[in-house]
């Protein structure tokens, strides 16, 4: 099955209100002159968002990096998934790797999390991967088969636009990104899962990006695997030009 190719930048804490806006003058000068095959997201940080949004109606996509298990209350700190969706936002990411390190969110929580994206059908892009010790003692294919299991307690069709975005620990922020044997097994694996969990007609319509030190010079290669759909961009996304680097291996051919 052929999938339309998706290209998400995550600028993690980085771009305050004026750099973003430097941002999309510079790259969107440029983007709209490339015939894109594919969607572009970008996902800001939570004070930058209704400025990114300003900027960008349609393709590229805004979307979040992060949102509430809970609906509305008392949860200092928390934006929840309804303020999001009121400010145009298009998805959310969820269960990234730093948040599951960092601050300990479990997979139970980011099933919550699920359901709630769900219920504003907003995209959900799930992010899954292995540490290097887990690689180290060949479970691989436990850890993946854990994250992705909170996607088994939703009836199929719910998932139909779900992303999934692998992204081995040991690889992010690394100068190499996983292998192009290491991403192709483990795209494989991811299908197989998913296809398990959720019957083969929507396993074979979820997009599975790669995410791990993706650079302009890496990722033609790690592309033109057949199982991957698009990439999940940190450091070469906080750049206009380097973005568009990316950007371009999306343009329409011929």
């Amino acid at each position: 099955m052929k999938r339309n190719p998706l290209l998400i930048a995550n600028w993690k804490m980085n771009h305050g209100i004026n750099e973003t806006r430097m941002f999309f003058e510079q790259f969107l000068s440029n983007f709209y002159s490339l015939q894109i095959s594919g969607e572009v997201m970008i996902a800001p940080a939570f004070t930058s968002l209704q400025t990114a949004i300003e900027f960008c109606s349609e393709n590229p996509l805004i979307i979040s990096q992060n949102v509430s298990a809970y609906e509305e209350g008392a949860y200092t700190g928390e934006i929840s998934v309804e303020m999001l969706k009121k400010i145009g936002i298009a998805g959310v990411i969820l269960g990234h790797s730093e948040r599951r390190s960092l601050f300990a969110e479990t997979d139970s929580m980011i099933e919550k999390k699920l359901n709630r994206v769900l219920s504003q059908n907003l995209l959900p892009i799930l992010c899954v991967g292995e540490s290097a010790e887990e690689r180290e003692n060949s479970m691989l294919t436990e850890v993946l088969r854990r994250q992705i299991g909170v996607c088994s307690h939703f009836s199929a069709d719910k998932l139909i636009n779900l992303v999934i975005a692998y992204e081995p620990v040991w690889a992010i922020g690394a100068n190499q990104p996983a292998s192009i044997e290491e991403i192709t097994s483990a795209h494989s694996e991811i299908r197989l899962i998913l296809n398990e969990f959720l019957g083969e007609n929507v396993a074979d319509s979820i997009r599975i990006l790669y995410g791990g030190s993706v650079k302009p010079e890496n990722m033609a290669k790690i592309f033109a695997i057949s199982d991957v759909d698009g990439a999940l961009v940190g450091g070469a996304s906080l750049k206009a030009n380097s973005f568009l680097s990316l950007c371009k291996l999306l343009q329409k051919q011929g």
